[in-house]
C-alpha cells in the first residue's frame, strides 16, 4: 500500500489560452464578480426608470439596455482581457512542470499570477508553496486554480488536469488540492 502523505504527483502541460480563460472565470465566481454587475445593472436600470419618469424616453431605453446587456457581456470581457494578457505575456506559454503531494505542498516553474495591484502582473516563479500558503482551490473543466493567501484571491496559480502522466489519478490530485489548504492553515 502507498503511503499517501509521501505520494506525489507529477504534472507536465503546455499551457493553452483556454487554461487561464478558465481561470480568471472561476476566480469571477469566486469573488462574486456577478452580484457586483447585478448591482450596476440594478442602478442602471434605476436610472432608466427615472429618466423615463423626466420626460427622456432615448436615456431611458439607452439605460435599460445598458442594464440588460450587463450580464452577457461578463464573459466577453473575461475572454478578450484573457486574450489580451495571454498575447502580451510570453512566460504563460512556456511549459509548466509541477509535483504536488500532501507532505512537500506545491513544487511548480509556472508563472504566478497577480491582480493585486489592479493589472495582471505575471511572476516567473520555481520552488516550492507550502499549503499554508494556499488559500483556496477553484476547479474547472481543465485546470485548478489555487489562489495564495495574503491576497483576497488575486495572486494564484493553475494546474492543467491534462498535465497527469494517468488520469486515473485525478480523483486523488483533487483530494489533496482541495484538503490540503483547510488542514495546514
Amino acid at each position: 500500500m502507498v503511503n499517501e502523505q509521501a505520494r506525489a504527483f507529477p504534472l507536465s502541460w503546455q499551457p493553452e489560452m483556454t487554461d487561464y480563460f478558465q481561470a480568471f472565470s472561476a476566480r469571477n465566481r469566486a469573488s462574486k464578480a456577478w452580484h457586483k454587475i447585478g448591482v450596476m445593472a440594478l442602478v442602471l436600470a434605476t436610472c432608466a426608470v427615472g429618466a423615463f419618469r423626466l420626460g427622456y424616453p432615448n436615456f431611458a431605453f439607452f439605460g435599460l439596455g445598458l442594464a440588460v446587456a450587463c450580464f452577457p457581456m461578463v464573459p466577453l470581457v473575461t475572454w478578450l482581457s484573457t486574450r489580451s494578457v495571454w498575447h502580451r505575456r510570453p512566460a504563460l506559454h512556456t511549459p509548466v512542470h509541477a509535483v504536488i503531494s500532501l507532505s512537500a505542498g506545491i513544487t511548480t516553474n509556472g508563472p504566478v499570477i497577480d491582480m493585486s495591484s489592479g493589472q495582471v502582473a505575471i511572476t516567473a516563479f520555481s520552488g516550492p508553496i507550502d499549503w499554508p500558503a494556499t488559500n483556496q482551490v477553484l476547479e474547472t473543466k481543465r485546470v485548478f486554480v489555487v489562489q495564495l493567501t495574503g491576497h483576497r484571491g488575486k495572486r494564484f496559480l493553475l494546474l492543467a488536469k491534462r498535465g497527469l502522466a494517468d488520469p486515473i489519478e485525478l480523483d486523488a490530485l483533487r483530494e489533496i488540492l482541495t484538503g490540503a489548504h483547510t488542514t495546514a492553515g
